[in-house]
Order: C-alpha cells, then structure tokens, then sequence
C-alpha cells in the first residue's frame, strides 16, 4: 500500500494545483481531464507544470463502482497502488508544490502553522488491572509513546484516578529495538494489566511485528512475530496467552511477495514464551476467501471463542468455539456457525453463557438477539442453502433482547 503520507502529499498538490487568481486554462478531451490551472505569471515555464499528461496517465486505472445501484466514478483508482506510476505522480506533485510553497515563503506564517501542528494529542485511553493505557505524543515528538498509570491506591480519592502516569513504551528513545523510524501502531492490555501486546512498523508502512511487554518490570519478552498487520487480539483471562491474526509468512500458503500482508488473514493462537516468532502457534480458523478477515472475542470464563468474520462491508459473520472441546493434533477447533450465508452485518460476544448477537438481518435499523452459547454449540440448526436461520421460539433459540426502534 501507498504510505500513509501520500494523502498529505496529495492534498497539498491539489491544493497548489488551484491558485487563488484565475489563469489560462487547457482541457485535453481525449483523456476527460478537467480544466488544469497553468503555471503562475511570472514564473519561468518547468516541464514539471504539465499537471493535465500527469492526470492523463494517473486516470489510466480509472473506475466505476455500482453503489447501492448509483454508479460512483473513481478516476484516480491507481492512485491506490504502490506503483511506479503512483511514485511519478507523487514525486511530480511533491516538486509542483515545493516550487510555489517557496516562491511564497512566510517565516511569520511558518511559526504560527508550527505552534498550532505542534500541540500534541492523546488517543483514547484503555483501562486494565486497576491501570490505564493510553498513546500520547507531545509537542516535539514525531512518534506516540504509550503511557501507563499505577494501580490507584484504595485509600484515593474516587475522583483520582491519573495515578503516576509514566512512559511504558518508546519506540524513538529505543530504537535500537525497534528500529530508527519505528511506530506504535496497535496495543492490546492483557485482562489485569500485567502485559500489553503492541505492534510496532517501519516507515509508516503498518506492517507491524507483535511484541509483548511486562507493565511492572517494563521488560520486553522474546516474543516477536511478523505479519501482524492490523492486527485483531483476544486474550485468555488467565492472561497466558491469546488469540492474534495474522498474514501469510514467506513460503506459507497465500503469500504475496508483490503484496505482502494484503490478503489471508488468519487467526492462530499464542501461549506466552512458547515459540516466540509464532512459528509453532497452531492456527485456530481460516476464511474462505483471501479478503476474509476474522476477529478473535474470548469469553470472561474463558470457554468461549467467538469468530466474528469480516467478509466485506455488508456482510459479516459470526461462528462459535468451545475451548473446552477435545482439538486432534494437526487440526483446527470446531467452528460453528452461527450467523453465516446472509447479506447482513453481525457481530457476537458470550456473556455469562449467552451468545449476544448485533445484527440488522431482517431488522436495517439493527436489533440484539441473544441465545444460549452451549445450545448453539451442540444443538446449532445448520445453514439452509448456506444461510443460517436466525429464528425466535418456538421455531429457534434467539431471543430478542433489544428490538429494533424506529430511531
């Protein structure tokens, strides 16, 4: 994939393409571009200025989606490639824009856009174990740290809950870990708070190695496994492992060199220091299609597996897994399905030994069912025609719990 910086690059092209006074304009009807600005007056005629022969080739891939019956043109679709073409275009773009931004340099401008880039953010934070997780970056800094709070004492007040926040993971003060220009793309705290597994990438390019950390004692474990790209994580509530996906390694199969961690993703499991690269983690599921994408839920007891499997935008599905099941040596745990076949969006989770289930099958607006997990473990109806039923009694197990509303 293109890196993440790409949108900046492009949008700061776009914007340089259209200057605030009118100029000259040329349309090339052969390749239905849109009327392109010329360069500034005054400014010496560059090769580089031909934006119309850029879009000419970039528009080479041009595509029309049908969404929800309305065509939707995609002119740039290439653009979406990590291509030599997408490079030319960018690296084009890149000059265009350093040539004008210069020609109008304001250091006055330049201060006041630093200070107000330069504040710094905090994500969305995690509680776990009495602690708190969060990602942090500060005026200055170019990566996140992750931060972490101490447990709060029982006599604190209950308003104080910021106790002691400190850096847990920094991936530029130790570089020689994770690399020079490493990020924190994803972190996971185990149940009571005593690990975090996080993914870290080079370059932006998302493509992380799964680490686990020790919270109390700050030391990174030997656990490092590749492909983890967006990586979806369940722990045990034991917290002596968990449930990670990941893409196709070298030689397995669905590996693409050309586009590596873009398809098959699947769901294995890892039991803390045991093969540390995850080259003897058994693999627990699999979709049927290379853009399947499975996500891992763990029950509170630790029995339940709920796949929720991501099959496209419209369509998502739910299967279940008994930990408690007998697996033979070699093979993938029982998967049953339970919301599966129909064109509609589900997602499961066990509670208390019921399977609650968000679906919009027969509901737009959205409803919650709910049916016992070890009902529909062992006495499940199978799919008609590849589609689950997804019957209320007396005909079937749901429940509904939460109907759908009008709002």
């Amino acid at each position: 994939m293109t890196p993440r910086y790409v949108p900046l690059v492009l949008g700061a092209a776009l914007v340089v393409a259209c200057p605030r006074t009118p100029a000259p304009r040329t349309t090339d009807p052969n390749a239905n571009t849109p009327p392109v600005a010329t360069a500034d007056a005054g400014a010496a005629p560059s090769p580089d200025d031909d934006v119309a022969a850029w879009n000419r080739a970039a528009r080479a891939g041009a595509v029309t989606d049908t969404v929800h019956g309305t065509p939707v043109s995609d002119p740039f679709r290439t653009l979406e490639t990590d291509s030599p073409a997408t490079r030319t275009w960018i690296d084009q773009q890149t000059r265009r824009s350093e040539r004008y931004l210069a020609a109008r340099a304001s250091p006055a401008r330049e201060r006041r856009l630093s200070e107000l880039l330069d504040i710094g953010s905090m994500a969305t934070p995690s509680p776990a174990g009495g602690r708190i997780f969060y990602r942090r970056r500060d005026a200055g800094q170019e990566q996140f740290v992750l931060m972490v709070t101490d447990p709060r004492p029982a006599t604190a007040a209950p308003t104080t809950a910021w106790n002691n926040p400190h850096v847990l993971i920094d991936t530029t003060r130790d570089a020689a870990r994770y690399g020079e220009r490493a990020a924190i793309d994803w972190y996971v705290p185990s149940p009571r708070g005593r690990y975090v597994v996080f993914g870290t990438s080079q370059n932006g390019d998302e493509r992380s190695t799964l680490r686990v950390i020790e919270v109390a004692t700050g030391r990174v474990l030997d656990e490092a496994i590749a492909h983890t790209k967006w990586c979806r994580l369940a722990w045990l509530p034991n917290e002596s492992g968990f449930y990670y996906t990941r893409y196709p390694k070298e030689n397995e199969t669905g590996y693409d060199a050309e586009r590596p961690d873009t398809y098959w993703r699947r769901m294995y499991f890892h039991r803390i220091g045991i093969t540390p690269d995850g080259a003897g983690d058994p693999l627990v599921f699999e979709g049927t299609e290379r853009t399947d994408a499975p996500s891992p839920y763990v029950s509170a007891d630790g029995r339940w597996l709920v796949v929720n499997l991501f099959k496209g935008w419209t369509k998502s599905e739910v299967l279940l897994v008994d930990r408690n099941a007998r697996v033979a040596a070699g093979q993938k745990p029982r998967a049953v399905p339970v919301a599966v076949g129909h064109e509609s969006l589900n997602h499961g989770a066990v509670y208390r030994g019921r399977l609650y289930l968000h679906t919009n099958r027969d509901a737009p607006k959205y409803r919650i069912l709910a049916a016992s997990a070890d009902a529909l473990y062992r006495t499940a109806p199978p799919p008609v025609n590849g589609v689950s039923p997804q019957a209320i009694p007396p005909e079937g197990p749901w429940r509904i719990v939460v109907p759908e509303r009008e709002h």
